[in-house]
């Protein structure tokens, strides 16, 4: 593994995960764009997930180009939200934001974001609206931002990010690594980004930068497309295992509940989550059903 730019001293103030799997046609212009930040204390922790394309051969270049990227290879493929945990899990700055080996990033995202952090001590995570360009790099109709996550009352904030479908908004913005800390590790469950995030959002507020500084590139050979289902992002999560997974959306309550119990602030606070958790079973029953007969929901 290659080292950090600190030679040995102080660890750097922002660290960034970035797990891989075959990401070779995107990889380099994301690596690129990660390197030309205008914020320079950084680590580029890269996690390769055992690719069989060229993405080993394009990172060692990076990292002997840029003592800031540290590069590992798995001898075997983990699964994509094990590889998630484990790039998380070598950081050792005192911020923290996951990467897609897909996606691009303004020159200016890591110092803005870093700014925000800075100057709100009440804020965990902050993120940017994010843009979207497709294989080409050509721009995409963008998304509508999700609701405010920075309101000062945290049961709002944990119905809004429970209830949300566009959890990948925040969850590849910078986050304070010691709340991480304290969340529990990503479960190997599809909704994973979604399940963390609630959780962080129990610690303290997620602000947007209202600027799209981030681009998502939408692509066919994205988890979300290439298993549409819950079920069969299984497989993306447990490589050569079986291909089933039971109860996804069952799964889903269970883990919000848990993580209401362990990070809600108080007891108001918890019991206003539970409340609110009794809600979104009632509005998803639907979906909980369909779990316990086996089946995708219509």
């Amino acid at each position: 593994m290659s080292a950090t730019s600190q030679g040995g001293g102080a660890p750097p103030l922002v660290s960034i995960g970035l797990p891989v799997y075959n990401g070779g046609r995107y990889l380099a212009a994301s690596l690129s764009s990660l390197c030309a930040q205008s914020f320079r204390d950084i680590e580029i922790i890269i996690s390769d997930n055992a690719s069989t394309d060229g993405s080993a051969e394009l990172c060692r270049d990076f990292a002997a180009r840029d003592p800031r990227v540290r590069y590992s290879r798995l001898p075997e493929n983990i699964g994509g939200v094990a590889n998630h945990n484990r790039v998380f899990e070598l950081a050792t700055g005192e911020f923290f934001m996951w990467a897609s080996a897909d996606d691009l990033w303004q020159p200016g995202y890591v110092e803005r974001c870093v700014a925000e952090l800075r100057r709100h001590a009440d804020v965990v995570l902050v993120y940017a609206i994010n843009g979207r360009i497709d294989d080409e790099g050509r721009p995409c109709e963008p998304i509508a931002p999700g609701p405010p996550l920075d309101g000062d009352d945290v049961r709002e904030r944990f119905a809004r990010l429970t209830d949300i479908y566009r959890a990948i908004e925040p969850f590849y913005g910078l986050a304070r690594r010691a709340v991480l800390l304290r969340s529990a590790r990503m479960k190997r469950h599809p909704g994973f980004d979604r399940i963390l995030l609630a959780e962080i959002g129990l610690h303290g507020k997620l602000r947007q930068i209202p600027e799209p500084l981030y681009c998502r590139r939408i692509h066919g050979q994205q988890s979300i497309h290439a298993f549409p289902s819950l079920r069969s992002r299984y497989g993306w999560i447990n490589p050569g295992r079986s291909q089933r997974f039971l109860w996804p959306h069952l799964e889903y309550a269970r883990q919000f509940t848990a993580a209401a119990l362990r990070s809600a602030p108080g007891p108001r606070a918890r019991l206003g989550c539970l409340w609110h958790m009794l809600r979104w079973c009632r509005w998803h029953h639907r979906e909980l059903w369909a779990d316990l007969r086996g089946v995708d929901p219509a």
